[in-house]
């Protein structure tokens, strides 16, 4: 009968534990059980207008379908055009006028354009805050995680 030895012990317990992390990972993948993308947006601003730009692994048609859903859910934001060939909207909001855009990058990306017209007798800190609960919204309706890209 051969002795194993200390070095084919050890190359055993490595293929064991080898084998048990690749059960629990194809496990892990099967359940969803990782920690979804987080997708970051970017605030931009010029003279007139304040806005917010982000791209999403996700196709164009199901994007701008959740965002009009989520518009309609929330019914603080009135559309007042649609144009479902560019994927654009027209919006209103208590007299302040904006736009939604969701153009395809490939088939399965996209890119959300959320722009409002700044407002002179409103806080500008207030503007921003009010698109970015917006772009939260969508992204809680398309069941993807959000935040502001960091600054460089």
């Amino acid at each position: 009968m051969k002795q194993t030895t200390e070095k084919e012990k050890t190359m055993k317990r490595w293929n064991d534990r080898k084998r048990v992390f690749g059960i629990v990972l194809a496990g892990c993948l099967l359940a969803g059980c990782f920690v979804p993308v987080i997708y970051a947006y970017k605030k931009y601003e010029d003279a007139n207008t304040i806005g917010v730009s982000m791209d999403v692994k996700m196709a164009a048609p199901d994007l701008y379908a959740k965002s009009i859903s989520t518009i309609e859910k929330r019914g603080i934001t009135q559309i007042t055009k649609r144009d479902d060939k560019k994927r654009e909207l027209s919006l209103d909001r208590k007299g302040q006028k904006g736009s939604l855009t969701v153009k395809e990058v490939t088939p399965e990306t996209s890119q959300l354009n959320i722009m409002l017209e700044k407002q002179k007798d409103t806080d500008k800190k207030v503007q921003e805050k009010e698109l970015v609960d917006t772009v939260e919204a969508v992204c809680q309706e398309a069941g993807i995680a959000c935040k502001p890209a960091e600054k460089k």
